[in-house]
């Protein structure tokens, strides 16, 4: 098996340069589509971590193909952009699925296990069985007596004994407890897996998305006039508790909060009183999408400028992915059409580009 692994990295050395240069982001970093980035930390100090995943198919000089499919981690300084560690993971298009990260790890489950990245060096990638081994060094009831590891509906990562006993772990620490309710909900037993949506949006009644302020209170970007879908306004909706969700949506009511047109406008986020919204500057042909940061206080924006002047981009088109950071203070967008396009990370009080990856 590890033969046939060392031939597999033989080949791609050997063939390499046969890939396209498109495969390679202008920075000389390789990518792919982006599985997650977010923020991580160590001795106090701030890490962004980006995970793509990427396949490339060489061409050999008999004239076949081989399609290497791998993972691939950057950890970036936060403050600069500057990558500080990468690491790439070779898997097959059967197994490898992403797990989530941790402050120290990124997890991968392959078809014979679980496997760790070490963020903080560089191509350090630790098999099932040493992860395993390292597992039982921190936790002695765990020694010698994993039968797999998994994860839950909550990220939690958790290890089965060969008796059936399940232990929660700490991703970053890998000490393990066992498995009690009051755990389960803790940060500290989480990976880091879904991208944050800051503000925590929700759907009412399968139509109607907005954003959270309390429990009674949802903030959404909605049409005045059915009739016409266009033209929408911020929006505040009072209502019961979401404990019940039919007595919510029964006594549930809406009043115009703010008199400013958003053309098909989107809300991206909601921090306080600021609300980052996409919109139009005008119909057809003529009109612009624009995305902004928009005081409901003053009814004025800090700021706004065309969406396709944060990211690069190809071609004429303008479709792009916006995620969240972890701080809720900035935001991640890149270009949706070609995956090897740079990631900037915007200050959402700003508008302006702190850097690009």
């Amino acid at each position: 098996m590890k033969q046939l692994r060392w031939f597999g990295l033989f080949l791609f050395v050997l063939f390499a340069g046969s890939s396209c240069d498109d495969d390679v982001a202008a920075d000389g970093t390789k990518r792919g589509r982006l599985f997650y980035v977010g923020n991580v930390e160590k001795n106090n100090k701030e890490y962004t971590v980006f995970v793509y995943n990427r396949y490339e198919t060489i061409e050999s000089s008999e004239q076949s193909s081989s399609t290497f499919w791998y993972w691939l981690t950057y950890t970036v300084d936060t403050k600069t952009g500057k990558t500080v560690h990468q690491t790439e993971f070779y898997v097959d298009e059967n197994s490898g699925n992403f797990m989530g990260v941790s402050d120290k790890y990124a997890f991968f489950l392959r078809l014979d296990g679980v496997t760790a990245i070490d963020l903080h060096k560089d191509n350090a990638i630790i098999e099932p069985e040493m992860l395993k081994k390292r597992i039982g060094s921190v936790t002695p009831a765990l020694k010698g007596n994993i039968a797999s590891l998994e994860t839950d509906g909550y990220f939690n990562l958790r290890a089965i004994t060969k008796q059936g006993d399940i232990y929660l772990l700490n991703p970053t620490t890998l000490k393990g407890k066992p498995i009690a309710d009051n755990l389960s909900l803790l940060p500290e037993y989480q990976l880091k897996n879904k991208l944050p949506d800051y503000g925590n949006s929700t759907l009412i009644n399968g139509r109607i998305h907005g954003y959270i302020v309390d429990d009674t209170t949802t903030l959404a970007l909605e049409p005045s006039d059915e009739a016409n879908t266009h033209k929408r306004y911020l929006h505040t909706l009072h209502h019961p508790s979401r404990n019940d969700f039919y007595e919510m949506i029964k006594g549930m009511t809406q009043e115009k909060s703010d008199s400013t047109l958003f053309l098909d406008g989107n809300m991206m986020g909601l921090n306080d009183s600021i609300v980052t919204v996409e919109y139009l500057s005008a119909l057809g042909s003529t009109g612009v999408q624009k995305i902004g940061a928009y005081n409901m206080r003053t009814h004025r924006f800090l700021w706004s400028k065309p969406v396709a002047t944060l990211y690069d981009h190809t071609g004429a088109g303008n479709y792009h992915i916006l995620f969240w950071n972890t701080d809720g203070k900035s935001f991640f967008i890149y270009s949706q059409e070609n995956g090897y396009t740079p990631v900037s990370l915007v200050d959402a009080r700003t508008g302006k580009i702190k850097w690009k990856f």
